[in-house]
């Protein structure tokens, strides 16, 4: 597919689509499939398997929702985000990506050049990036691909972030296990996407059960575990590639957003390594 960023209708009608694919996933209608075609290889399964895995990586795995990504206090991103809204008459309470996707394309074909750039800098740019690197590593390599895509079509921004990360404490005896599993969680706090297939592969390589359960949960019992069976150093060595995996793909990426992603994962590297000099086994 050409690059449609120089031309307004064709990156707006271009966004709209990666909007419809990604709220209704690739199942949707024939044409919608068709166009798809153009933008990347589709898989070669039937709709019924790309319907459910569409509900399962948007319902359970990596919800589209900006505040998984950019808001260290789990206020789905509000400072940043108001500032944007606030910009932008109408355009409500975008959270999820397709929303995200159909606003900039708004813009983008009604001329609105700044609020189109500080709408790409501040929700598009600073978290889509991390959301499509989640969602290759949680084993949706056609959804993260779409995410690129509409990355292409956005273009760079020139404009600064507004938001910055804020130092976080780090856990120690005093802090409940759960407290703990949190924060590794938030991938808003830490720059690392710890989701539930994530923590299951993990699980299976250093032979400890995590169970089925939201994600904070399941890190738990798998933490639990580890302490339990002597396992904690193994399951930290494996957090910690983790943590190279999204520090690579931000590699491509250099600005100001990777430097802000960067200082968050050495919350994430910090908190992993002092898991090793904590007891939760009784």
């Amino acid at each position: 597919m050409s690059n449609p960023e120089g031309d307004p209708a064709r990156s707006a009608a271009a966004l709209r689509l990666i909007a419809d694919l990604l709220e209704h996933g690739l199942h949707g209608s024939a044409a919608s499939q068709t166009q798809a075609r153009a933008l990347f290889a589709q898989p070669q399964t039937s709709g019924d398997e790309q319907a459910a895995s569409h509900q399962a990586l948007m319902g359970m795995a990596v919800p589209p929702i900006a505040g998984l990504f950019l808001d260290p206090d789990g206020q789905a991103g509000r400072e940043a985000a108001e500032r944007v809204l606030a910009a932008v008459p109408g355009l409500g309470d975008s959270e999820h990506l397709w929303q995200q996707l159909r606003a900039l394309a708004g813009m983008r074909l009604a001329g609105a050049t700044k609020v189109f750039e500080r709408l790409r800098a501040d929700m598009i740019l600073a978290w889509v990036p991390s959301w499509s690197h989640a969602a290759g590593r949680e084993g949706y390599p056609e959804y993260a691909e779409l995410a690129e895509v509409a990355l292409s079509v956005c273009g760079k921004a020139d404009t600064e972030p507004l938001w910055r990360p804020n130092a976080l404490p780090l856990p120690t005896e005093a802090d409940s296990l759960l407290t703990v599993c949190r924060l590794l969680t938030s991938h808003a706090s830490t720059g690392v996407f710890v989701g539930r297939n994530t923590v299951r592969r993990i699980g299976r390589a250093v032979g400890v059960p995590c169970g089925f359960a939201g994600r904070v949960h399941m890190l738990q019992n798998l933490l639990l575990g580890a302490s339990q069976y002597g396992a904690l150093d193994g399951v930290a060595d494996a957090l910690l590639v983790e943590a190279d995996y999204h520090a690579a793909c931000w590699t491509r990426r250099p600005g100001p957003w990777e430097e802000l992603w960067t200082a968050r994962r050495e919350v994430f590297r910090s908190v992993v390594n002092r898991l090793r000099d904590l007891d939760y086994s009784s």
